[in-house]
């Protein structure tokens, strides 16, 4: 029981952690103008993630057990993973080639500088007139 004690302090740090790298992660997601409704609405799906979770625990602990209810919470966990880590690398996948894209339609004897835009992209760019090209993307 003592290690319980010993390693209490560590939920403290993952959850700082956890937490500020979700508002990171929002805030990148979002454009500018949008980063609070961004913040917002990770607040709601943190909040109704909550609740729900705590009423289906509870009823799968009451009907199930502990040991099933924390393997299927686990499952849930590990497939709400794998669905994250598919739709970020899916979405990368799909940003890139239109990168590729949006370079190769552009003639190629133009000179072209990248520009950064918000969210730390890039984007070609005309040297000799800027072109708004955040709506492309």
């Amino acid at each position: 029981m003592l290690y319980v004690l010993l390693l209490e302090p560590l939920h403290g740090v993952t959850y700082a952690c956890s937490s500020s790298a979700s508002v990171d992660f929002v805030s990148n997601l979002m454009p500018s103008q949008y980063e609070a409704s961004g913040q917002g609405i990770l607040q709601l799906f943190g909040g109704s993630g909550s609740i729900i979770g705590l009423l289906f625990g509870g009823f799968a602990q009451d009907h199930l057990g502990p040991r099933l209810m924390y393997q299927i919470a686990a499952l849930v966990v590990f497939m709400g993973s794998i669905f994250l880590s598919l739709t970020l690398a899916l979405g990368q996948a799909k940003s890139e080639i239109h990168f590729h894209n949006l370079i190769a339609s552009h003639d190629k004897d133009e000179d072209f500088e990248m520009t950064e835009i918000e969210n730390k992209k890039f984007i070609p760019a005309k040297t000799n007139e800027m072109h708004d090209l955040t709506s492309s993307l």
